[in-house]
């Protein structure tokens, strides 16, 4: 959690033939839809950016699984299966991390949108897989500062105008990562979210979160989160 660059290579399991593939042909849930649509657009995510995407969205519908609220049938569950998923939580962050440089050791910056996407998906997976966040953000702040500070950036440069719903997931991360801690983001995230919000022209929680689920949402971790969020920002918008 310190974003610094991984040194040792990754040992990472054979996957068991029994889960079910994820790849572009494949029937997958809602959830990350918009992004691997994203991900289609030709340079719009790297080629380690849209792997990174389809093995988090893997590994949190067996989070799912396994906490029996969804993702794979339950039943297909082995001690392979579970192993091979172990590991894949700690490929996941490494893979995250290790993407955040080149070949050669020199970063990349997150000051761009897929920059800001692999930020938002570190977060996600320490919040749905880990459990750190919101609760333990002043101990891991550094991802939510680099977070705003690319977004502040992105934002300004209007990296999102065709992709507004976008915007909304990664800022509804960062609020919603800032939720007891770090109030001079989490003021950052909040005005954005009601100008991203009111923009876009939703005009309930449940039209914000039928917008969420197309990217990396789970109830679980955030629907009270959507629900308190959503009334944050119409405060927001009455002030302003």
């Amino acid at each position: 959690m310190a974003l610094t660059r991984p040194i040792f290579p990754f040992i990472r399991y054979a996957r068991p033939s029994q889960i079910p593939d994820l790849g572009p042909d494949s029937n997958s849930f809602l959830m990350a839809s918009r992004l691997l649509s994203l991900a289609q657009v030709p340079g719009f995510f790297s080629e380690a950016m849209t792997s990174t995407i389809y093995d988090l969205l893997d590994l949190t519908q067996y989070a799912e699984c396994v906490k029996g609220v969804s993702g794979y049938p339950q039943g297909f569950i082995t001690d392979e299966v579970e192993d091979y998923f172990n590991n894949e939580v700690l490929y996941v962050e490494y893979s995250i991390h290790r993407d955040r440089f080149t070949e050669l050791g020199i970063p990349k910056g997150d000051h761009t949108v897929e920059g800001c996407v692999r930020l938002a998906c570190l977060i996600f997976h320490n919040t749905a897989i880990w459990g750190f966040y919101p609760q333990m953000a002043a101990v891991f702040p550094k991802p939510i500062c680099a977070f705003k500070n690319a977004l502040e950036i992105t934002i300004f440069a209007g990296y999102y105008e065709l992709c507004r719903d976008l915007l909304i997931w990664l800022l509804f991360i960062g609020a919603s990562s800032t939720q007891y801690y770090q109030q001079r983001e989490r003021s950052f995230f909040v005005r954005e979210l009601a100008t991203a919000v009111n923009l876009h022209g939703l005009e309930s929680w449940q039209e914000l979160r039928s917008l969420l689920t197309q990217f990396f949402y789970i109830d679980r971790c955030y629907l009270q989160s959507c629900r308190d969020l959503w009334d944050e920002v119409q405060g927001v918008l009455l002030r302003q």
